[in-house]
Formats: C-alpha cells, structure tokens, sequence
C-alpha cells in the first residue's frame, strides 16, 4: 500500500525587491516576502547561492508577512527559500531578483538586478552608499526590440598633466553596464578581431567610474609616448561593447615647449590634426594652452 506525499496547503513569496540597509554595513539587506495559510507554515529557510543564510519561524496567522536581515559578501547573490510545513510537505521560492554588493570603481555599492518568470534580468536598480537609489534601468534581454548595449568615447579628453588625462564617454545602458575596463592600446592590439576575446597581450588601466546619467570617466596615468585607448564594457548579461578613441595621446614631450598632444580625426578616413598644449606656468600643468596645429 502507497503512501501520497503530503501536498502542500500554503504559499510563500518573496516580495519585488529587497531592501538595502546601508546604516548596518555596505552588504546588508533587509529580505522580506508574504505568506497565505501561514499558520500551517513551519519554517522558511532562506539560502544564498545554496548557502543558509536565515530561518525564519513562528507563524501564527493564516496571512503573514516574513523578514530576514542577512549581511552578504561583495558578489552576486541568487536568494532562494525552501518552505516546510508543519505536516512535513516542503517546497521552493525563488527571489524575483538578483543582488549585487560590494560594487567597486562606480557610484555605488549594492545592486538589484530584476528578473522575469524565465530568469533573465529585465531591469538593475544601483544605490549608493547611504541606500539613496542612483540610478534604475531596463535592460534588453531578448529579441529584435532589444535595445543596442554600447560604449563611446567622447571626441576629445582632457591634459590633467605631463603623463595624465581624463578620458571621458557614454555607455547607452549604463544601469546594465557591470563594467568598463580601459585597455592603452587601439582595439586592434586589445580584441581578437575573429573570436571578440581579449587578448593576453592587452595593457589593462583599470575601470572607469560610470555615472548615473550613462557618462563615464577614467583617470589615465600612462608612460611618456604615444597613447590610444580601447574601452571594453560588459553588462549583466555577458554582453560585451568595444570602442577605440578617436583620438591617440602623445604624453611626456621633451625639448619642445609643450608636454603633451592629442591627434584626432574628424571621421574615419580623415586624416590626424594634432593639437598641441603647453603649461601656463613651469611648476603646474594642470592648465594647458592650445597651440594651432601645423
């Protein structure tokens, strides 16, 4: 004689998003959800990537909401629940979302990362430190309406001093932009042009601060010489974007009287104009003249 398993009687959810409790530490969220027929509800464990990190108890009441504060490690986080009622029936939540702490080199530190019922990520909420919301954005995550993920170099950048610029630009999904890394090389000496993989060659600068209105800025120090960048973003969901500057640098110029140049085009086939800079004062350079080219 067969014994049915015991069906389950209730239902638990996680809610649409958790909150960020900065006040606590950088890594802390405040995870809630609700319940129906709670009172039959033993316990919820809740589980991070697999790894317990919450129990929760004590329903009494046939609707409930459920909280757990849980202190996360910088990384990505995939929250899950497993219900198990005072009959011994069990079964699975899954949060609607992803959560992203300890953020470095952006203007913020905690990340949601919305998804939809197949577990794409449909939209990325970045707070910063003091849990104020940054910025919040849809990401394109299938099919011909999706929008483009790209990475643009503004036309020019700007002399901070003999060996350093300021190189700007834009990124048109910059809620989606997990990253932007500047390599000193043109994108030819950066990505394999047949497979699109980075190249063990390539000369990593480091990442670029992106802000909430999809700009983004990088301090380059880089060594006398001449100097074109690659910028190589990649979102949330493994897209990757390339851009070249439209511009080279050539830095630490000796025996001229200016210490640093910058050569662009106004278009592919154009040819380079240089502009060239020299210090207002010989202990600073942080102001610079433009010379007319030649």
């Amino acid at each position: 004689m067969s014994t049915s398993p015991t069906m389950p009687v209730s239902t638990a959810s996680f809610d649409t998003s958790a909150t960020y409790e900065p006040t606590i530490s950088p890594s802390t969220v405040l995870i809630t959800g609700s319940a129906t027929n709670a009172g039959n509800i033993a316990s919820i464990d809740l589980y991070d990537n697999g790894n317990e990190i919450g129990l929760i108890t004590g329903f009494r009441t046939s609707n409930t909401g459920w909280s757990e504060t849980a202190t996360l490690s910088p990384g990505s986080h995939f929250i899950t629940a497993t219900v198990t009622e005072l009959s011994g029936a069990t079964y699975g939540v899954f949060a609607p979302y992803e959560l992203v702490t300890g953020i470095k080199n952006q203007p913020y530190i905690y990340q949601e990362r919305d998804e939809n019922g197949d577990h794409l990520v449909t939209s990325v909420s970045s707070y910063d430190a003091s849990g104020t919301l940054v910025s919040q954005s849809a990401v394109a995550v299938n099919g011909p309406s999706a929008a483009p993920f790209t990475v643009a170099f503004d036309p020019s950048t700007t002399f901070v001093g003999a060996t350093e610029a300021t190189i700007t630009g834009t990124t048109s999904a910059y809620g989606s932009a997990a990253t932007i890394e500047i390599y000193d090389g043109a994108e030819s000496s950066v990505i394999n042009p047949r497979t699109g993989a980075l190249l063990g060659s390539a000369l990593a600068l480091g990442y670029a601060t992106v802000g909430p209105d999809g700009t983004w800025s990088f301090d380059a120090n880089v060594s006398p010489g001449y100097h074109q960048f690659t910028a190589v973003a990649t979102s949330v969901t493994g897209q990757e974007s390339v851009a070249q500057s439209p511009f080279a640098l050539q830095t630490g110029i000796v025996g001229k009287p200016y210490v640093y140049s910058r050569r662009s085009t106004t278009g592919p086939a154009a040819p380079w104009r240089p502009r060239r800079y020299m210090p207002r004062t010989a202990r600073s350079c942080r102001e610079a003249t433009v010379v007319a080219p030649r």
